[in-house]
C-alpha cells in the first residue's frame, strides 16, 4: 500500500499493490479526469512530481519523449512503487476537491 498525494488539492489516496492511481481515485469517489481507462485517450495525463512508478503496459498513443521528460504519466496505467506526489490538472469544471 502506497500513499499518493494529488496536487493541488492535497488529497491523499491509499493505492494497493496491483491497483492503478486512476482505479484508487475512482474508488475514492474523486472526479479524476479520464475517459477510456485503457491508455488510449490520454485524458488521465498527470505529472509525476515525486516517487517511483511502474507502467502496466505500453501506452497507445505513447507519451512522447518530451512529455516523458516533463514527468507526464497516464494514471490509468501507473502503479506506485513508492509513495507519490502527482499534479492533476483540472479538466472541465470538476477539479479534485481538497480533503475534508
Amino acid at each position: 500500500m502506497h500513499a499518493v498525494r494529488l496536487e493541488p488539492s492535497g488529497r491523499v489516496l491509499r493505492v494497493a499493490a496491483g491497483q492503478s492511481v486512476l482505479e484508487a481515485a475512482l474508488a475514492a469517489g474523486l472526479p479524476f479526469p479520464h475517459q477510456c481507462k485503457a491508455a488510449m485517450c490520454r485524458s488521465c495525463r498527470c505529472t509525476l512530481q515525486a516517487g517511483r512508478i511502474a507502467s502496466r503496459k505500453p501506452q497507445h498513443p505513447p507519451l512522447s519523449l518530451d512529455e516523458q521528460a516533463q514527468g507526464l504519466i497516464l494514471a490509468c496505467q501507473t502503479e506506485p512503487r513508492s509513495d507519490l506526489v502527482i499534479a492533476v490538472e483540472a479538466r472541465g469544471n470538476r477539479p479534485i476537491p481538497p480533503a475534508p
